[in-house]
């Protein structure tokens, strides 16, 4: 199968599924000062998922039958690599310094108060006691979770975050992206897209980003661990 025999309407409708799935799940956009880069170094990392998939997606329909160009959620596996990347990262660099009782966990956001513009990573594992204790200070906006109406709560995973809440003043944490130019679109974005035919049935697509972290302020970042104390 050639390249020319993509359905382009196909490629477009796919590659703008991608970006928009990206740009919508993109917390590190909440959680850090980004800067775009086209200069790169071995002290990047990449960030992507590479998925072998059925040529017909993108493919033209034949005999009526049509096949969806759109991948459910690759986007935002992508987004949610780069947020892992970064716990991974501050979980390596810092060491819990307080820690809380799960049945006072509704004391935790006194931690905050001492930061200027503070997000919170929280594990799913304190989901349920969270919104029981806190229920009233509990806002939903903008597909946003607020604490007291302006502190934004990020769920994380427990297998990425286990006991673990994480403090982040936005603005201590510098996170350059490569820039590459989307050859569908015509735009610079922050994901690379490729689209390959793999063998004669199935395509093989690439879709990564590439970034560095830099922590600016350590005083910026903290981690709480929470102990279940009978």
């Amino acid at each position: 199968m050639e390249k020319d025999n993509f359905d382009f309407k196909k490629v477009k409708q796919f590659v703008g599924s991608v970006l928009e799935d990206y740009h919508n799940h993109k917390d590190i956009e909440k959680l850090c000062i980004l800067r775009d880069t086209e200069n790169t170094d071995g002290s990047f990392t990449q960030i992507g998922i590479r998925p072998l998939v059925d040529a017909d997606m993108l493919l033209p329909d034949k005999n009526g039958v049509a096949f969806d160009p759109r991948l459910p959620a690759i986007g935002m596996d992508v987004a949610n690599g780069e947020r892992e990347f970064l716990i991974k990262n501050i979980l390596n660099e810092f060491k819990p310094e307080e820690f809380v009782k799960l049945d006072k966990l509704e004391d935790f956001p006194a931690h905050i108060y001492t930061f200027r513009n503070p997000i919170l990573l929280v594990s799913l594992k304190f989901f349920v006691e969270i919104h029981n204790l806190m229920i009233k200070r509990i806002t939903w906006k903008d597909y946003k979770t607020l604490l007291d109406s302006k502190y934004e709560l990020i769920f994380v995973p427990e297998n990425y975050l286990g006991n673990k809440i994480i403090i982040i003043d936005k603005g201590v944490i510098l996170w350059q992206k490569q820039k590459f130019k989307n050859g569908i679109t015509g735009t610079d974005e922050n994901l690379d897209i490729k689209i390959r035919s793999h063998g004669l049935d199935k395509i093989d697509i690439l879709i990564r980003s590439v970034n560095k972290m830099k922590i600016l302020d350590k005083e910026g970042i903290k981690v709480l661990e929470v102990k279940d104390e009978k």
